[in-house]
């Protein structure tokens, strides 16, 4: 009896059944909080059936199959002939398929009904699959997948430990401890959540471990602002410098919407007058942020500032939403497009370079002197 609701990340579906890829082995099909969508059906024997993959790419696997059951995945090539072939006989086998390939799948003769289960190895390409609901985590799932995903192909290109990238190169240990990452090394129970990925664990499975990880802590539970603010910042007083940080004030709502850049342009305006209230002294004022690749967040700042520093690169700070914020969208989901892009051009990457270019949206950062913003909104 195959169960047509279970959840993904306990949580329940939120989307009918429906026809989500374009073949006919789907017998129904979820899109569950975390992103991933699932199929699930059965295929009785002499099953014979060839059809191309959706351009995300798909994995097979069995789910609970009866002894000597086994399911065959054919892989063919433009004339039709099989390039490789994979047997599927025990539980959670898996055949790892990539987008637009034609396979055949094969159920031997002679046994009972099988259980198959094709999955998305990420979240669904058709962005309308996203999901709409407001999400009750700060973090969506995909937003660990992407970092997991980076550091495993960044260890991958260099040869350095999995577990001493995912450290350095990610913003995962902040949203698990809510901190920085220590100088002097990590907390003792950061290693020992590392201690229970296996060396061939596959990029999911660690991936949940983390989210798993994540969901456990109190930090982690989204509650809307009292008073919505896009803007907050830091003083350096040293160099005389403010920081700008930016957030999306009320979840559900896209800060950047006609509707809502007048509303954001004066959120700008009074954070300014606070800080000349508060920091007479304050000569500049620093961004860096992804955000200011879009020409909606450009536009807050005066027209005559100096161009922006692209700061990406493999020696860039990789820890915190300055990079990883364009994985979430105004629901505080999966940003499906940017997920989808990125994570196709990190599986392609060969170089550090390549890898860091895999960004859909770039960490720019711009310093200018504060007066320039204190005479374009009119403060005196």
């Amino acid at each position: 009896m195959i169960n047509h609701n279970v959840p993904k990340q306990g949580v329940p579906n939120r989307y009918p059944e429906g026809d989500y890829i374009e073949h006919r082995l789907v017998s129904w099909a979820t899109v569950g909080p975390d992103g991933w969508a699932a199929t699930e059906g059965v295929i009785d024997e002499g099953f014979d059936e060839t059809f191309t993959t959706s351009e995300s790419g798909e994995r097979i696997m069995l789910d609970q199959p009866k002894l000597h059951q086994k399911l065959i995945i054919n892989i063919l090539g433009d004339d039709g002939g099989t390039t490789s072939s994979h047997t599927l006989s025990s539980m959670r086998d898996v055949v790892e398929v990539g987008g637009g390939v034609k396979i055949n799948i094969v159920t031997p003769k002679y046994q009972d009904p099988i259980t198959y289960i094709c999955e998305y190895p990420g979240v669904p390409a058709d962005e309308s699959l996203a999901d709409p609901e407001i999400n009750t985590l700060n973090r969506p799932y995909g937003y660990f997948d992407a970092q997991v995903r980076f550091a495993r192909k960044w260890s991958e290109i260099t040869g350095e430990d999995f577990s001493s990238v995912l450290y350095k190169k990610t913003a995962i240990y902040r949203k698990l401890f809510l901190q920085a990452p220590p100088a002097d090394g990590p907390a003792r129970q950061w290693y020992e959540l590392l201690d229970e990925i296996d060396d061939d664990a596959e990029t999911r499975d660690i991936t949940e471990l983390l989210f798993d990880a994540y969901t456990e802590q109190p930090w982690s539970k989204y509650t809307e602002k009292k008073h919505p603010r896009a803007f907050g910042y830091g003083y350096d007083e040293d160099t005389k410098t403010i920081k700008i940080h930016f957030s999306n004030p009320v979840r559900g709502e896209s800060p950047f919407s006609d509707e809502n850049m007048p509303k954001l342009r004066e959120h700008f305006r009074q954070m300014l007058i606070g800080i000349k209230r508060e920091h007479p002294e304050a000569e500049q004022l620093m961004s860096a942020t992804w955000v200011r690749s879009t020409k909606s967040y450009r536009s807050l700042s005066p027209p005559d500032i100096a161009e922006a520093e692209d700061l990406m690169s493999p020696e860039m700070h990789f820890g915190g939403d300055s990079v990883w914020g364009q994985f979430i969208d105004k629901n505080g989901q999966t940003n499906v497009r940017n997920y989808n892009q990125f994570i196709e051009a990190v599986e392609a990457a060969t170089t550090l370079d390549e890898l860091v270019a895999a960004f859909p949206l770039k960490t720019l950062k711009a310093v200018d002197p504060i007066q320039m913003y204190y005479d374009y909104y009119g403060i005196e």
